[in-house]
């Protein structure tokens, strides 16, 4: 009776180990794929904020000329905002990336 007890948990010990390691190999391979995913994301977010940056740099100073036409023009009730607007070619708005 004793020897069948020891073998059943010996059957049973190996039965846990197996399902401990099955276990452990796929929280490892589901930690690798997310650490992959984040750093796809990752590169995303740095590609689309450059772009972002760089597209805010080329517009900076289209806005400069904006707002000093705008402030040359303030006391001139001959022209138009419209007139002002078209000399600089309208409000350039930068294009913000934020699809990451």
């Amino acid at each position: 009776m004793n020897k069948t007890i020891i073998e059943f948990f010996k059957e049973i010990l190996t039965i846990i180990v197996g399902i401990l390691i099955a276990l452990f190999i796929n929280n490892w391979n589901e930690d690798r794929k997310d650490a992959k995913y984040m750093n796809k994301i990752f590169v995303s977010m740095e590609k689309e904020l450059k772009e972002t940056n760089e597209d805010i740099k080329k517009k900076m100073p289209q806005q400069q000329t904006l707002i000093d036409t705008l402030e040359f023009y303030k006391k001139n009730d001959t022209i138009s905002i419209f007139d002002v607007m078209m000399k600089v070619n309208g409000v350039q708005i930068p294009q913000i990336r934020i699809s990451s």
